[in-house]
């Protein structure tokens, strides 16, 4: 057996192993900072402000919200009307978004999180035809150091057309309202109270309805109600004298 070739025959497999491995590992560590670079990039993006326009229907009106759904702050926000929409008027008679304050003027400075709503008019939905749905607008602004955005957005306008008020109602004012009904129920059965009392009557201290100021069981709910004699009554204000 010649040991010569033997040993050549494992140095050329060895060469050949060591080859592979490195082309593999130049690839593994490309394919690593190519995936560290779209982190750090991900990471970048994430951090940056996002300008977002949405419409709402309150009280029969129109009103646009301007949202800055990113991370950090957006500065100098103008708006440029590519294509307006004519069948909504404002308070000065003028038709379109096109002169309303935000769109006119621009938002000089919006924080992280921050929602900005304006009134825009009141939409004529008869007026409103196929072809005048579509509201475009291009958006720029820059952040806190300076590095410039642009976007556009389309938005349909049809979308607005057919839904419930209630979809744009915000449910804690929903709930502080609830919470003020019982409040003037509350109220307005006291003054009742003090009403009726003048004429024999009173509060069942279970249901609170109006019941006879001397009844025994309340016919409401059928609580019975406690009665005190006047000897109780005596003996009571004897105690507290």
């Amino acid at each position: 057996m010649d040991w010569q070739v033997v040993l050549t025959f494992l140095n050329d497999i060895s060469t050949v192993v060591v080859t592979v491995a490195t082309v593999v590992l130049a690839g593994l560590t490309f394919m690593y900072v190519r995936l560290t670079k779209h982190m750090v990039d991900d990471m970048k993006r994430s951090k940056e402000p996002a300008i977002n326009v949405d419409f709402e229907l309150v009280d029969r009106g129109l009103r646009i919200v301007i949202i800055n759904s990113g991370l950090s702050s957006a500065k100098n926000i103008q708006f440029e009307v590519k294509k307006d929409i004519s069948w909504i008027m404002n308070q000065g008679g003028l038709m379109g978004v096109s002169n309303v304050a935000p769109i006119e003027n621009g938002v000089s400075y919006l924080v992280p999180g921050r929602t900005f709503k304006y009134r825009v008019g009141i939409p004529r939905w008869k007026e409103a035809k196929d072809d005048d749905m579509l509201l475009s607008l291009h958006i720029t602004f820059i952040d806190e150091v300076g590095k410039h955005y642009q976007q556009d957005i389309d938005i349909d306008m049809s979308q607005y057309k057919y839904v419930l008020y209630e979809s744009f109602k915000n449910p804690s004012l929903a709930i502080a309202e609830a919470i003020e009904n019982v409040e003037s129920r509350r109220r307005s059965r006291e003054q009742a109270t003090n009403m009726f009392g003048r004429f024999g009557k009173k509060t069942c201290p279970a249901c609170c309805e109006i019941i006879k100021h001397n009844a025994k069981k309340c016919f409401h709910c059928g609580e019975w109600i406690e009665q005190k004699d006047a000897d109780d009554i005596q003996d009571e204000d004897v105690v507290a004298e």
